[in-house]
């Protein structure tokens, strides 16, 4: 398969833990590193005109099905936070062709 050389990271799973009283505490997980093809910003779309952050750029992340989760905020390495959206695109196309890749969709953490 493709050399995965680029790394991201994405949120680890929580931890349940409890108090002294009993009481469920949910922690979240540890950032775990995940190899993937690469990525690209795709567009930046003009919004809401009233807002002042009406810019939203729009990134697909190349990588194997099944590594992100719709609910899923990635980290790239210069530190932008992209949060997944949807279902990956799946580009199988009949029985003789697999890329074996998918793409994620992503857009801007506002910060």
């Amino acid at each position: 398969m493709w050399p995965l050389k680029k790394t991201v990271m994405k949120p680890g799973e929580p931890t349940i833990d409890y108090d002294r009283f009993g009481n469920e505490i949910i922690r979240p997980g540890v950032p775990v590193e995940v190899n993937v093809v690469g990525w690209e910003v795709t567009r930046s779309t003009e919004g809401d005109p009233d807002s002042i952050l009406r810019t939203v750029d729009e990134l697909q992340i190349f990588a194997p099905p099944g590594t992100f989760a719709a609910s899923d905020v990635v980290t790239l390495p210069d530190g932008g936070e992209w949060n997944i959206e949807g279902n990956p695109i799946d580009s199988t196309n009949g029985p003789w062709w697999n890329p074996g890749l998918v793409i994620f969709r992503a857009k801007k953490v506002d910060g």
